[in-house]
């Protein structure tokens, strides 16, 4: 082809000897929403089947009302699904569970507790002793960038700290699957190109799993190893595109200016306008195993 899509592959594949580390099989979820007098059921997510193998950084992109917090917040089990089930670990959900965790587009951090407080509120739940929550919190503020700011409170911090907050926080559980929803979407550039950076390496130390929800091609292309594009009214999986560039990642300026980078850029550029003009994906949309 012209335009390189020969080099982009868009798959589901997972490798038939492994369970997959999550698992979306045929979800749905509709929402009863009410308009003056009437009530009408809107469908935020049709028949999402998709798969994602352990240590695997998967993006979701699309424009807004196209399901990607829907499909979040379901795997997170904040939302139920209407219909189809979602597995981690092979195991069904059933709600929020301690193999997940997320962080939010703003960090929804206790004002009243300090950074090292914070981050220690999910081990206090699990029953962890005082001593052993300060070491642990201790170390993923540290993993963050944060080791000289654990006694600051949120309104001590800046945008960027308390996101750096948020993910420790969400580590320090250490969950078999990261979910983070649009957490750099707030930032200056600046500090959101720093927080991506991070997250590279963070992910190239534990390689954890990782489901992370993006406007931003940029951002969705640097961290993923796939990429789901979202199409709307309602809420499906329009294509899904490897991204074949190397991890560990190099510097964020160096990958920007490959020419693969910028190949997948724009073929994820073409992807989301058809998904908005309601066209069929170019490639590999019927292979969702």
């Amino acid at each position: 082809m012209a335009d390189g899509r020969e080099a982009i592959k868009s798959t589901d594949r997972v490798d038939g000897t492994a369970t997959p580390k999550v698992r979306f099989e045929g979800v749905s979820k509709e929402f009863a929403s009410r308009q003056g007098a009437k009530t009408r059921t809107v469908r935020a997510l049709d028949d999402v089947s998709l798969s994602i193998r352990e240590g695997e950084v998967v993006t979701l992109t699309g424009m807004s009302g196209c399901g990607k917090t829907t499909l979040l917040r379901v795997l997170m089990g904040l939302e139920s699904a209407t219909s189809g089930t979602v597995y981690v670990n092979g195991t069904p959900i059933d709600g929020p569970g301690k193999d997940r965790a997320m962080v939010f587009q703003h960090a929804e951090l206790f004002p009243w507790r300090s950074a090292l407080a914070n981050v220690e509120f999910g081990l206090e739940l699990r029953g962890i002793r005082s001593a052993e929550r300060h070491e642990i919190a201790g170390r993923y503020l540290r993993l963050v960038g944060l080791d000289e700011s654990q006694h600051l409170r949120p309104y001590e911090l800046s945008g960027g700290m308390r996101q750096r907050v948020g993910m420790a926080r969400a580590l320090a559980i250490e969950p078999d699957v990261l979910l983070m929803d649009e957490p750099f979407g707030a930032l200056d550039a600046q500090t959101r190109e720093t927080l991506q950076s991070e997250l590279l390496r963070i992910h190239a130390g534990d390689n954890r799993t990782i489901l992370f929800v993006t406007h931003d091609l940029d951002e969705a292309v640097l961290l993923a190893d796939r990429v789901v594009m979202m199409a709307p009214n309602p809420g499906r999986i329009h294509a899904i595109v490897d991204v074949d560039l190397p991890r560990p990642r190099p510097d964020a300026v160096e990958l920007r200016a490959s020419a693969e980078f910028g190949r997948i850029r724009a073929h994820l550029w073409r992807l989301l306008q058809e998904a908005n003009s309601g066209a069929d994906a170019s490639q590999g949309v019927g292979d969702r195993r």
